[in-house]
């Protein structure tokens, strides 16, 4: 092999699994004990991040000689809204009006069903991919030189809306469908910056001066602005203050995805850095650890170790409960996804592939 790696770097597969640690550090700090200005500064960002991260590697999905309208339509209904099912009853006790709570599909109800309110990103992300496949074909159908442009304008009207539409305390909207616009803001965005990304991941001081600006805004954004710096809930329509969110939203995701770049080398392989991959950015692995180990961590391991006869320093328990939680759900989601893999919105010819990973 010469001096350039033959397999590309899989700088977003990397990004997602700093996503994924971000989420159960949070957890943990919460779990602990207050919203500190550290959870503050994980929350800002990490939702946005892996609506960006999805972005970045999305592909049209309804082609001439490809699947139909349908059939698209159809495959992204199992994997998300039944697996969002499954999982909301898994977790609820089961009654009709907890049923219709689920349906509803909104951060607000699923507290009212009692069940896991993490699961909203689900129908979210069902919504986001619907608004992306049709914002494609309505650029295309644009008489635009730069198809860049109409999309752009697309994220623009959609982060609009997302932020512009009252909020509704009590119930929230059906199937988060405000956050839902605000994700595919995010995830067209990314696509947008896919050919930047494979410019910029070549060249490793651009990588490094990137990453130094991006640290230094984030910051600013962040931990600079102290006690007026909120806690950011994207599916609830609190953020905040509204340059500042968007501020911190993408400062944050770039240097999550320029820390990606420099850590897996990108400049050292050849051909295209940001894989052709068949997917949306959502995987088992993400799904498993929104609902496995946020009720592992906040019912099972905080408890434990609040027991232990020894008060050890909270940044240690911290610490214990990120990676104890960290290891044992990763058992819990290959075993899943082994046995029961349409639990992680797996079917069919999917399944021999999860088998023999």
């Amino acid at each position: 092999m010469g001096k350039k790696d033959k397999q590309p770097a899989n700088f977003i597969g990397l990004s997602n699994k700093l996503t994924m640690i971000i989420v159960i550090l949070a957890t943990a700090l919460e779990s602990m004990g207050g919203a500190t200005l550290f959870i503050k500064c994980l929350y800002s960002f990490f939702m946005p991040l892996m609506f960006l991260n999805a972005g970045i590697i999305i592909h049209r999905n309804i082609v001439p000689g490809s699947v139909s309208p349908r059939e698209f339509i159809r495959g992204l209904f199992r994997t998300f809204i039944i697996t969002y099912f499954l999982w909301a009853l898994i977790y609820s006790i089961f009654s009709y009006k907890n049923l219709l709570w689920i349906i509803y599909g909104s951060k607000e109800a699923l507290i009212h069903a009692g069940t896991l309110d993490i699961l909203w990103f689900l129908p979210c992300m069902f919504i986001a991919r619907l608004l992306n496949e049709a914002v494609f074909h309505v650029v295309d159908a644009l008489p635009l030189n730069n198809k860049k442009i109409g999309c752009g304008v697309f994220i623009v009207i959609f982060f609009a809306i997302g932020v512009l539409l009252p909020k509704l305390p009590t119930y929230g909207y059906p199937w988060c469908i405000n956050a839902g616009f605000i994700a595919s803001g995010f995830m067209l965005l990314g696509r947008l910056l896919r050919d930047v990304f494979e410019i910029i991941a070549k060249k490793p001081l651009a990588v490094i001066i990137g990453l130094i600006v991006f640290i230094a805004v984030f910051l600013f954004g962040t931990v600079f602005r102290a006690d007026s710096l909120v806690l950011m809930h994207m599916e609830t329509s609190d953020f905040g203050n509204i340059p500042w969110f968007f501020i911190n939203a993408l400062s944050g995701s770039m240097m999550i995805l320029f820390s990606a770049m420099l850590l897996t080398r990108c400049w050292k392989c050849d051909g295209a850095v940001i894989r052709p991959e068949d997917e949306t950015g959502y995987n088992k692995t993400i799904l498993g650890t929104f609902v496995i180990h946020r009720p592992l961590l906040q019912q099972v391991v905080t408890p434990l170790l609040l027991l232990l006869p020894v008060q050890f320093p909270k940044f240690v328990l911290v610490l214990a409960g990120f990676v104890i939680t960290k290891i044992i759900s990763g058992w819990i989601i290959k075993m899943l996804a082994k046995t029961i893999p349409q639990l992680f919105g797996i079917y069919n010819a999917e399944i021999n592939s999860v088998k023999e990973a």
